[in-house]
């Protein structure tokens, strides 16, 4: 059924426009990788200073302004990502680095979800002090996040 339905997607007239489109195509990729350098940008921003660079700098300060713009950079990636997978939905389901790298993004987003809801965020915020857990989950995000760079741009080469 699945497959089905994406052979169905595949034929659709939006999907044709986007595999045949001298421009359209290009744009939607310009728009996701626009939004994976926010996204993916802004997160390793915080991470690193979780890690413990820039420790004059107040986590506060830096949460403030680089989660609106990971938020911003996952609404960008996700829609002009669809539009992407829209277009050769078939193969991309096929694509073991494809279904991979969806989830790592599912347990990336549920890791950022955690910290950010636990007792332990808000206490690193109000005080600029945090343990070993935050660190933990900070390093395992970095990780996740180049993982899910480097599978999709390995997703380009197969």
């Amino acid at each position: 059924m699945i497959l089905e339905t994406a052979e169905l997607i595949q034929q659709s007239g939006l999907a044709q426009l986007l595999r045949n489109s001298l421009w359209l195509y290009p744009l939607v990729n310009t728009g996701h990788i626009l939004g994976i350098i926010l996204l993916v940008g802004s997160t390793l921003a915080i991470d690193c200073r979780l890690l413990g660079l820039w420790a004059r700098v107040k986590l506060q300060s830096v949460a403030t302004v680089f989660q609106t713009l990971a938020i911003t950079g996952l609404i960008l990636t996700a829609l002009f990502g669809l539009l992407l997978f829209i277009a050769r939905p078939v193969d991309y389901l096929g694509s073991d680095v494809f279904l991979t790298k969806l989830a790592l993004i599912v347990v990336a987003l549920t890791n950022a979800f955690i910290l950010r809801n636990s007792n332990i965020w808000k206490t690193a915020l109000s005080d600029n002090n945090w343990g070993f857990q935050v660190k933990a989950q900070a390093l395992i995000s970095l990780m996740l996040w180049l993982t899910i760079l480097f599978l999709g741009r390995l997703i380009a080469y197969r």
